[in-house]
C-alpha cells in the first residue's frame, strides 16, 4: 500500500492576504480533509478564506502541539491517509509546532510536500538591505526584561562579529516590549528594520539606525504581526 503525503501549508501572514498563496496550493487544500495545526479555529478560518466551497463539516483538524506524541498520524499517514500540517501565519514549522512529525516522517520514508506560501522572515530579509548571505533566526526572545537585553546585546555582539543579519518576532501584543529593549540596549549605530503586516494593503517595513528609530519613536506596529532584523 502506498503511503500518504505529509503537506506542509503555508497560510497567508495576514488576514486579507489570500493573493499570497497560490493556485497549486489551493489545490492541494481543497483535496484534504485532515489538518494539523497550532490552533484549529484559526486554521479553519484560512480554510474558509482559502477555499470558501469547503464544507466545514467534512473536515477534521486537530491541534499539535510541540511534544505530542506523533505515532497516531504517522500510523494514518502509512495506512494511505494524507495529511496536512497547516502554520498559524506564514510556513510551518517556523516557530510553530510540527518539526517532530516531519521529522517522524522521513524516518518512515513518509514523502514530505512542502508548498509555496509567503514568508515573513525572508520577506523582511530581502527589504530590510541587511546582508542575506548570512543569518540568523531566533524565533521569540526571552519574554523577561534583564534576559531580553542580556540577549539583544548577545544578538549585536555576534553582528559585529560576524555580519550575519539578526531576525527575531514577537507575540503582536508584546511588540512594544520588545522595542522597547531594542532601544535600551542597543547601540545608536545599530541598524534596526521592523516589518509588519507583510503581505497586506497595510505592510510596513522600514530600516533606521537605532539613533534614528529614537528620534522618530515607535511605528504602529502594536497587536500587529511583526518581525524584527538588525544587521
Amino acid at each position: 500500500m502506498d503511503t500518504g503525503n505529509l503537506y506542509l501549508i503555508p497560510v497567508p501572514i495576514h488576514d486579507d492576504g489570500q493573493d499570497t498563496i497560490p493556485a497549486g496550493t489551493l489545490g492541494v487544500i481543497q483535496q484534504l480533509d485532515f489538518y494539523l495545526a497550532e490552533r484549529a479555529k484559526t486554521a479553519r478560518k484560512f480554510i474558509k478564506i482559502l477555499c470558501p466551497d469547503l464544507v466545514q463539516a467534512n473536515l477534521t483538524v486537530e491541534e499539535m502541539t510541540d511534544n505530542m506524541d506523533v505515532s497516531p498520524f504517522i500510523a494514518m499517514l502509512k495506512r494511505g491517509k494524507n495529511v496536512g500540517l497547516m502554520s498559524e501565519a506564514g510556513n510551518p514549522c517556523i516557530a510553530d509546532p510540527g518539526h517532530q512529525l516531519v521529522s517522524a516522517a522521513h524516518k518512515e520514508d513518509i514523502p514530505v510536500i512542502a508548498l509555496t506560501g509567503p514568508s515573513s522572515i525572508l520577506l523582511a530579509l530581502i527589504a530590510s538591505g541587511f546582508n542575506g548571505q548570512q543569518f540568523t533566526f531566533h524565533g521569540y526572545l526571552p519574554n523577561k526584561k534583564d534576559a531580553l537585553i542580556t540577549k539583544l546585546k548577545s544578538l549585536e555582539q555576534v553582528l559585529l562579529k560576524t555580519r550575519y543579519t539578526q531576525i527575531f518576532m514577537e507575540t503582536p501584543y508584546r511588540n512594544h516590549f520588545i522595542w522597547d529593549g531594542m532601544m535600551s540596549s542597543l547601540s545608536d549605530k545599530t541598524m534596526v528594520c521592523v516589518a509588519c503586516d507583510l503581505g497586506s494593503e497595510l505592510a510596513f517595513i522600514k530600516t533606521l539606525s537605532v539613533q534614528a528609530w529614537k528620534k522618530k519613536g515607535m511605528p504602529d506596529i502594536q497587536k500587529k504581526p511583526a518581525i524584527f532584523l538588525i544587521g
